[in-house]
């Protein structure tokens, strides 16, 4: 825990994920994810567990097991 910092969630996080599952089909954990990456300055995530949307928000999302 001493390595990682936690990222908080504001509204605007909130608002962009409702738009990725809405407009996407993103489940809202995942979108919420995404939003917070983006909002953060994170520019790549890794992870197995989304679909074909390669650039969320501007958060590059690579699959490390394809």
């Amino acid at each position: 825990a001493q390595l990682c910092r936690v990222l908080g969630a504001s509204e605007r996080a909130y608002a962009q994920a409702w738009q990725l599952v809405d407009q996407h089909q993103y489940q809202m954990w995942d979108a919420l994810i995404v939003a917070v990456c983006a909002e953060h300055g994170i520019r790549t995530l890794y992870t197995e567990d989304l679909g074909s949307l390669k650039r969320p928000l501007g958060v590059q999302v690579i699959n490390p097991f394809a």
